[in-house]
């Protein structure tokens, strides 16, 4: 995994705010906000923590926790991270604005696999587009990319609320599965299990050759959008042996591990069930 980040072009970009907006149908987006500072970032160089905060946010959808504390934490999600770039993340070719139609790969926006241009950029930009000349400075670190990028990387782009919970808690009911699948415990639902480990199909990433003079020929791999390095990092975590990828015992928020005698997320987790441990003896 680290060996494919580490040789990919992964710059992704973050807003300081972020809000939830409803368009002119009462849906529900989520977009920066009109004067929030923007940067860009390499996701390539945080993959544990991305995932693990997605993974988070998808057991307390799968567990119904109350609307309000979800929906603060997606905002900060974003904030930290961005959007997942789901308009990039779906099409089979990011040179579509060009052309009259978009071909699509299985994805959680439509059923269809083929979408009229315009049609597909006004699920993303619901609330009007305008080239930001604020944001002529940031697209210089973005020269060798498609064109799209230009109205991902701008205020005006928007992400359905359903589509991210949608993805999130899918994220995490799959790893549930994978990871409770060999508990005994749970036997009566290997069957359920099995069908939705299985089910899960992820959009592949591109990838180009890279040559510099007296250096060996290499790969540059091509992550279209934030959604896809989670989903790779994803893949690489669930299948590796051990999984790295363990439950607090305190707190049971999903974090990765280097020792897998490792129990707690973090220090203070261990300290409060040590200490909640003694009392529950005394």
């Amino acid at each position: 995994m680290h060996r494919i980040f580490e040789n990919s072009n992964t710059d992704w970009v973050q807003f300081s705010e972020y809000e939830y907006r409803l368009d002119s149908d009462g849906e529900m987006y989520i977009t920066a906000t009109d004067e929030s500072e923007i940067k860009n970032y390499v996701p390539a160089n945080i993959p544990d923590l991305i995932l693990v905060d997605s993974l988070n946010i998808g057991k307390m959808l799968a567990e119904r926790k109350d609307t309000v504390t979800v929906k603060a934490a997606i905002l900060d999600f974003c904030r930290h991270y961005g959007l997942l770039g789901f308009m990039t993340a779906f099409p089979l070719s990011l040179d579509f604005p060009e052309k009259k139609s978009v071909l699509l790969c299985e994805n959680i926006l439509t059923n269809r696999d083929t979408m009229e241009t315009e049609r597909y950029i006004k699920l993303f930009t619901p609330f009007g587009y305008a080239p930001d000349s604020r944001m002529r400075r940031l697209n210089q670190f973005f020269l060798d990319r498609p064109k799209v990028y230009d109205m991902v990387f701008t205020r005006h782009y928007a992400e359905k609320l359903d589509w991210v919970t949608a993805y999130f808690k899918d994220l995490y009911l799959h790893f549930a599965a994978c990871y409770h699948i060999d508990n005994s415990e749970y036997g009566h639902l290997v069957s359920e299990f099995s069908k939705r480990i299985e089910s899960r199909r992820f959009p592949g990433i591109g990838y180009h050759f890279y040559y510099k003079a007296g250096q060996p020929l290499s790969i540059d791999y091509d992550f279209p959008s934030l959604k896809s390095v989670i989903d790779t990092a994803y893949s690489f975590a669930v299948t590796a042996e051990p999984c790295p990828l363990k439950l607090c015992k305190d707190c049971e928020r999903l974090f990765f591990v280097n020792n897998q005698r490792t129990e707690f997320c973090t220090v203070q987790c261990r300290n409060k069930y040590n200490t909640r441990k003694f009392r529950s003896k005394g």
